[in-house]
């Protein structure tokens, strides 16, 4: 009993330390960063993070033994070794998931087809199915960030695959490049709907479109995601966003990240960082550049450096930047890269 609980115990602060990198790594606008998941990470910082029974500590208070914070790549090497050695979401039976199977009778599979086959063979889905989400949010930020990381579909499939869905501890040895072979055609597919460009309202055919572009500073429309977006400091700003009765979404922050990366498929959208919306907040008529700005709380991405729970959150009433519980709800407005 006591080594079960050992495990369990173990499990659960990877899956939590799983959670906060990810978090981390989304706020820090790492999923850019050229080299992702190719570059490894300082070996000794790793195994030494890796043992720290409160991961909060390495990467947030920089208490490792050389006093050097975890970088990028660090904390990558580091979630890919949580994956693989301690939270094993697919290992629940000592059957292999039949991945070929799926490809060979689902070959017009959606995205969504393909993640709802992940969530269906997790090892423990109460558990695993928020950090599963994360992690392919995460997945979409990388993929449609390429031309800046160099991570293609295929190249991300085989640098990060084989941590999400480990070869199981009971294959045989002479089964495993099958197997993962097996991954990296399903998770090579999976990435490549993520880079799918949806036919977006407002080109040269839509009038309302044409109308809203007049009173935008942006040589060319073409690029904008939808007729409610703006532009501004480089980014097209959206609206508040709404729900299909037109109220008012108000989500907590891990919600509003997937939201905003899932409500735009095909386009690089986020949550505004902190620092956006400090330079909305210099512009001395900031409460009229974007429409429904005043008197609303609006989430940023940014997760507080030294406190996961928190995160920052842009005030309408005051244009101030706050940090507060993430899970509070706030309103969401989303920012896509032109």
């Amino acid at each position: 009993l006591f080594t079960e609980y050992t495990a369990s115990r173990a499990r659960r602060v990877a899956l939590s330390s799983t959670v906060s990198i990810l978090d981390n790594l989304i706020g820090d606008g790492a999923f850019a960063t050229e080299g992702i998941f190719r570059i490894a990470g300082n070996k000794t910082r790793v195994e030494e993070a890796h043992g720290d029974s409160d991961i909060n500590k390495a990467l947030y208070l920089a208490l490792l033994s050389d006093k050097t914070p975890l970088g990028v790549h660090d904390k990558l090497s580091l979630l890919k070794k949580y994956l693989r050695e301690d939270i094993r979401l697919f290992d629940r039976t000592a059957v292999p998931i039949p991945i070929n199977k799926f490809l060979n009778d689902n070959p017009s599979a959606t995205g969504g087809e393909m993640e709802e086959f992940l969530r269906e063979h997790l090892s423990t889905p109460e558990q695993d199915v928020a950090l599963l989400t994360k992690m392919l949010s995460f997945c979409k930020m990388v993929v449609n960030n390429s031309a800046k990381n160099r991570m293609e579909p295929s190249n991300l499939a085989t640098a990060f695959a084989p941590s999400i869905m480990a070869p199981p501890q009971s294959m045989n040895p002479s089964e495993i490049p099958g197997y993962l072979e097996d991954i990296n055609s399903f998770f090579t597919k999976l990435f490549t709907t993520y880079t799918t460009v949806v036919n977006v309202p407002g080109h040269s055919s839509d009038r309302r479109h044409t109308a809203v572009a007049r009173n935008v500073k942006v040589k060319s429309i073409a690029t904008a995601p939808s007729v409610d977006f703006r532009f501004f400091n480089k980014l097209w700003w959206g609206e508040v966003e709404k729900d299909s009765e037109g109220g008012e979404i108000q989500l907590n922050h891990y919600d509003a990240i997937s939201y905003c990366v899932n409500k735009y498929p095909g386009r690089d959208c986020r949550l505004p960082a902190r620092t956006e919306y400090e330079k909305l907040a210099l512009q001395e008529d900031w409460p009229y550049i974007l429409r429904d700005l005043k008197n609303r709380a609006f989430w940023s991405l940014t997760v507080h450096p030294e406190t996961s729970g928190h995160a920052y959150f842009f005030s309408g009433y005051t244009g101030l930047i706050e940090d507060i519980d993430r899970d509070q709800s706030y309103w969401v407005r989303c920012v896509c890269n032109p």
